[in-house]
């Protein structure tokens, strides 16, 4: 289906150059009207730029086209507004990471960068005006985001998102697992791999099933019980009702790490040693970067 259109030319007679009649609904550059060139850009967006060219039997360069003018316009107008609970992380696009910035509290992405460097950052906030409306801010335990916490919201207080935390001791369990393939044959190897999802999971969520398989697991490699347990306790920090409560529970926890785990689960002890008033400042304020981790 096309449409076909008698278009007025005129010519001017002091210059000679050639006008054309302005057509109100057309987009004369893509030869199309401005209602398809509008429905395309929003397939653009909620579609690949593949699907939306193949639904709409067009090429996928119009897509792309259309789609980069389109954002142009959108974002030209854009500015950022910081919420009371900021929640920044990364996203590796194209080998690179990506600044992402979203409100906790509401669920909403904020905002985008092509870059982490703390230059470029301290840049891009220095240029939002409502920075004093940020009182807490959600991130990893990447330094540069705390250094640039501290630097752009100096009245903000850093708490630290708990997954980031709690994962340190899944680590710990895959240290010790790999560990014990060294005297094991190739048999009992591919065994003892096959049941890491079960050393990962929390404990009282497993089925009956998954229970009886921990028990003869554990019957065969002590160390494997040793390891999951403390796992068990440095989950069980957050289980804490109160700031106090988590502090305590922090203590009994580090002072129970047995001398041969020190290694493995380094990265946990560590991460309470050097994080602990931010790790521990969720009992304060309970939010996470979950959200932005979800978002990317």
């Amino acid at each position: 289906t096309w449409i076909e259109i008698k278009r007025q030319r005129f010519k001017c007679a002091q210059c000679g150059a050639t006008h054309y009649e302005k057509l109100t609904d057309i987009d004369a550059d893509r030869r199309m009207t401005l209602r398809f060139r509008e429905h395309l850009e929003r397939q653009s967006v909620e579609h690949s730029f593949t699907t939306a060219a193949t639904i709409n039997g067009v090429h996928e360069t119009l897509i792309r086209r259309l789609f980069d003018d389109y954002s142009e316009r959108a974002l030209k107008q854009y500015v950022p507004k910081l919420p009371r609970v900021l929640g920044m992380d990364e996203i590796y696009l194209h080998r690179k990471a990506r600044f992402v910035i979203g409100d906790v509290e509401n669920g909403l992405m904020i905002d985008m960068q092509p870059s982490r460097r703390d230059a470029d950052l301290r840049a891009y906030f220095d240029g939002l005006l409502d920075r004093d409306r940020v009182e807490v801010v959600c991130q990893d335990m990447w330094k540069g985001y705390h250094t640039l916490t501290k630097a752009m919201f100096p009245r903000a207080v850093t708490v630290i998102d708990k997954y980031h935390v709690q994962r340190t001791a899944n680590y710990g369990m895959e240290v010790v697992r790999k560990a014990l393939y060294l005297g094991l044959s190739n048999k009992d190897r591919v065994a003892l791999k096959r049941k890491r999802a079960l050393f990962l999971a929390r404990q009282g969520g497993e089925t009956a099933a998954a229970q009886v398989a921990l028990i003869r697991v554990f019957a065969s490699y002590p160390a494997m019980q040793r390891a999951y347990d403390l796992k068990e306790r440095f989950y069980d920090i957050y289980a804490a009702e109160s700031r106090a409560e988590a502090e305590g529970a922090t203590d009994r926890w580090l002072a129970s790490v047995p001398s041969e785990f020190e290694r493995p689960f380094k990265p946990s002890i560590d991460a309470l040693r050097n994080w602990r008033p931010h790790i521990l400042r969720y009992f304060e304020h309970r939010y996470t970067s979950g959200y932005v981790e979800r978002l990317n």
